[in-house]
């Protein structure tokens, strides 16, 4: 799962791993739609490469790099994305990646709404 820091107005890294020959991937046009995880209506489409996106290779992954700033999307917080790539007419990757305002080094999905419950019951109750 990729991350993705929402208050970011900058480059945002996602690495992946598509279907498509390393030696081409960042020269292969890659259509590419983001829905928000339960919803059927994209959320926004983009084509790889382009201006303000761009496939890099590495030995075992590749690395779609993307300025959502530039190009005027704007992502919610605290929301998943599904994220499709579609080259030549075949699906070369689906996956999803998580938005978040929060440091991801220290995130915690329940931040402060936990509370611990006091009692003097020692027992496990297994059911």
């Amino acid at each position: 799962m990729n991350y993705i820091n929402g208050s970011n107005e900058g480059l945002e890294v996602l690495n992946i791993n598509t279907n498509i020959d390393n030696s081409v991937v960042s020269t292969e046009s890659i259509a590419w739609t983001v829905k928000q995880d339960g919803f059927d209506s994209d959320a926004f489409a983009f084509v790889s490469p382009s201006a303000n996106f761009n496939m890099l290779e590495f030995k075992y992954f590749q690395r779609l790099v993307c300025d959502f700033t530039s190009e005027g999307i704007e992502l919610d917080n605290e929301v998943h994305y599904n994220l499709e790539g579609v080259s030549n007419g075949k699906v070369v990757y689906k996956g999803k990646f998580f938005t978040t305002t929060e440091d991801i080094n220290n995130y915690s999905v329940n931040s402060n709404k936990y509370t611990l419950k006091d009692s003097t019951n020692n027992f496990t109750i297994l059911d």
